[in-house]
């Protein structure tokens, strides 16, 4: 995966329900803005959640959607398809690896699930 954002609307302190009501909202939000994304299983911190793949170009309203979600940061992909973690409160960029395809039976605390395949940052 190249110049993509993966975010979600999901907070780990949430029930299942207001989760799912965050995912309707985002996924209205997107729609309305006539953003096209694809819609995957991600794990955060060990928490699973339902998140959202989306083009790097739409970095600016990403950006404004976490604020809005209250999300602690977003995963950033550039063109070689080396990860960054944004965050919210302070902007900083954490640089992390590559994102690579992986075995699933190998979960990390981190990962995305996209079209059956697994994805992870491995570090450089």
């Amino acid at each position: 995966m190249k110049n993509k954002l993966i975010f979600s609307a999901e907070l780990s302190t949430m029930s299942s329900y207001q989760n799912n009501r965050r995912t309707m909202s985002l996924i209205q939000t997107l729609n309305n803005m006539d953003i096209s994304f694809i819609k995957a299983i991600g794990s955060y911190k060990g928490s699973k959640e339902t998140s959202f793949i989306v083009s790097s170009k739409h970095i600016n309203i990403v950006l404004d959607l976490m604020n809005l979600f209250s999300q602690e940061s977003i995963l950033v992909l550039d063109s070689k398809g080396q990860a960054s973690l944004r965050f919210a409160d302070n902007n900083v960029i954490d640089l992390m690896g590559r994102m690579m395809q992986i075995e699933s039976s190998e979960l990390p605390e981190a990962y995305t699930i996209v079209n059956n395949k697994v994805f992870a940052v491995k570090a450089a």
